[in-house]
């Protein structure tokens, strides 16, 4: 979707509005600027995070768009009418406390929450889908536990095809990768039944880090089909962080010390197969298109 779209009504704003302008200036004008602070490898990292800091009073004080403890707001509708609205400045807990998780929608239908609500499964029986969504890299024991019943149902169910949604997930530990890798790449290594079917993964911008290479070893080696919008990493970064204080001036200092290339085809990013890019019509009608494309391909098949 081209521009900044609204995800969830209020303030006067609809669900699907594109974001015009902000405190009279044009949000093209205020993400240029804001591209100044984000570290970037990609333009799809940039502009998801750009998302987030148009939204900070701190870069939106800093730019003058603040007026009266509230920003002037144009947005225009997807009819084409544009409009004005105030909408003011609340506290970040506030904020939060009245999210009503607009881009789950992209996934709600599947989602099935657990404790740590960073991972979790659920099957389609009338799509042949399992569906495993993973929003974070932690390798935890509670993490392998649920890939192994994930899979032990797909397979009680004969569940054909399964999907690992990583647009939400911005990396950590790059060992989540191997509970996955060693139940649908064949192998002599290990003691698993593995999985036959089809493998689907979708990425997003905000796939990054741990969960780029995640969607690289898919591809590269054959493994499944990506579908969605390019990753927000590079297929050449560094990574392996290690943190620390120096002693004298007490600055806090984070340090790479590995570099990854994870792919000989792509250069700025993991392409999808299968490129699927959100639009208003999707949002505003709570469709996730980029499930859609995959029980299309399903279909075909």
């Amino acid at each position: 979707m081209d521009g900044r779209g609204v995800l969830e009504s209020g303030h006067g704003v609809e669900k699907g509005d594109l974001i015009v302008s902000l405190g009279g200036m044009e949000v093209e004008d205020i993400v240029k600027d804001l591209g100044r602070f984000v570290s970037t490898e990609n333009p799809y990292w940039k502009k998801f995070r750009t998302n987030f800091l148009i939204k900070d009073e701190y870069y939106l004080k800093k730019l003058s768009l603040v007026k009266n403890n509230q920003v002037v707001v144009s947005v225009e509708n997807i009819q084409g009418e544009k409009r004005k609205v105030r909408i003011p400045l609340v506290k970040k807990e506030v904020a939060d406390s009245q999210m009503t998780d607009a881009e789950d929608n992209w996934y709600s239908w599947y989602k099935r929450f657990n404790d740590s609500n960073t991972f979790g499964w659920s099957l389609d029986h009338e799509n042949d889908i399992g569906y495993y969504y993973l929003h974070t890299c932690d390798d935890t024991r509670e993490y392998r536990k649920s890939v192994s019943l994930f899979f032990k149902e797909v397979k009680k169910d004969g569940i054909g095809n399964i999907v690992i949604d990583l647009r939400k997930n911005a990396g950590g530990d790059s060992a989540v990768i191997d509970a996955f890798i060693n139940r649908i790449q064949p192998s002599n290594m290990n003691n698993y039944t593995n999985f036959t079917g089809n493998t689907f993964v979708l990425i997003s911008n905000n796939t990054f880090s741990s969960a780029n290479m995640f969607a690289s070893v898919i591809q590269d080696n054959n493994i499944g089909i990506l579908v969605g919008e390019p990753t927000g990493n590079s297929p050449f970064a560094f990574g392996e962080v290690i943190s620390g204080v120096l002693p004298n001036s007490k600055i806090n200092l984070s340090l790479s010390t590995k570099e990854y290339i994870l792919s000989k085809t792509y250069k700025d990013a993991i392409y999808p197969d299968y490129l699927v890019p959100k639009t208003r019509e999707s949002i505003i009608s709570n469709k996730d298109i980029q499930l859609e494309k995959v029980i299309e391909l399903i279909k075909e098949k």
